[in-house]
C-alpha cells in the first residue's frame, strides 16, 4: 500500500488576503489529484522562496499554508474534502530556487521532533485563545523561562490533545495559539514575531496530551548558510 505521495508545486508562495493569493492558488491546483484513495493523514509542507518579504513585509510560514491547505483540501478533495480530517501538518520554509513547495501526503503519522532540547517546554491546561489579544496563554508563556539568546529562528512544535480543526488557520485556533507565544517568541501582545517561526508541527488528539490541553516546545534553529538558507511573511 502506498503510504504517502510527494510533488512539488512550482510557483511563488503566497499567503491569504493578498494580491498574489489568487495565482498561487491556480499553480496549486494544477497539482496531483489525491492519491492515497482516503487515508490521507498528514501533510508536510517545504516552502521554497525567493526571499524572507515581500513588499517590505516578512512572510508567516502558518499563512503560508492556509493558501495550500485551501487548495488541497477545498480544491482537489484531500482529506475527504474537509480540513479537521488532517490530524497533523508540518511545514518549513528556506531560500530555494525553483521556488514553489514541496509537498507530500501521509498516511501514517509522523513525527519531526528535533533531537536537541527545547529552549522552552511545557503543557498549558486551557482556556485555547480564541484571537492575538487573549491573556491566559501568553501569562502562561511568560510564567516559563526561555533564554532565547541572539538567535532569532524558532522551530515550534503545537500537540493539541483533544479534537481540533488544525487546517483551518485563517480563523482556526492553531495562529491564535502560535500569537499568543509571545513571550517566548519576541514582539508584544497584539503583534508577536512569528516571522521568525521556520519550522512548525502541529497535530491534534496527540498522544498523551490531557483532552482539552496543548503541549507547546520551541528550539532555536542554527543560523541560515547561503547554500541551504531557511527563511522566510508577508505578501501584498
Amino acid at each position: 500500500m502506498v503510504d504517502r505521495c510527494s510533488f512539488f508545486v512550482k510557483g511563488s508562495p503566497a499567503t491569504f488576503s493578498t494580491r498574489r493569493e489568487a495565482a498561487w492558488r491556480r499553480d496549486l491546483l494544477a497539482a496531483p489529484p489525491p492519491c492515497l484513495a482516503g487515508l490521507e493523514q498528514g501533510v508536510s509542507l517545504d516552502f521554497a522562496l525567493a526571499s524572507d518579504a515581500v513588499n517590505g513585509r516578512l512572510f508567516d510560514l502558518d499563512n503560508l499554508c492556509e493558501v495550500v491547505f485551501s487548495a488541497l483540501v477545498g480544491g482537489h478533495g484531500w482529506f475527504g474534502s474537509g480540513r479537521p480530517g488532517i490530524r497533523w501538518w508540518s511545514a518549513t520554509r528556506r531560500l530555494a530556487r525553483p521556488t514553489g513547495c514541496a509537498v507530500t501526503i501521509h498516511a501514517e503519522r509522523a513525527d519531526r521532533r528535533p533531537s536537541a532540547p527545547p529552549l522552552a517546554s511545557g503543557v498549558y491546561p486551557g482556556p485555547l485563545p480564541r484571537n492575538a489579544r487573549d491573556p491566559e496563554l501568553a501569562a502562561w508563556a511568560a510564567s516559563i523561562p526561555v533564554c532565547r539568546g541572539d538567535g532569532g529562528r524558532w522551530s515550534l512544535r503545537i500537540e493539541f490533545g483533544g479534537a481540533i480543526n488544525i487546517g483551518d488557520i485563517a480563523t482556526g485556533r492553531v495562529k491564535a495559539v502560535i500569537d499568543c507565544l509571545y513571550p517566548w517568541l519576541g514582539g508584544n501582545r497584539g503583534s508577536p514575531e512569528d516571522h521568525r517561526i521556520f519550522a512548525l508541527f502541529v497535530e491534534q488528539e496527540a498522544v498523551g496530551v490531557p483532552h482539552g490541553s496543548v503541549a507547546i516546545s520551541l528550539w532555536a534553529l542554527a543560523e541560515e548558510t547561503p547554500a541551504t538558507g531557511i527563511t522566510g511573511e508577508g505578501d501584498a
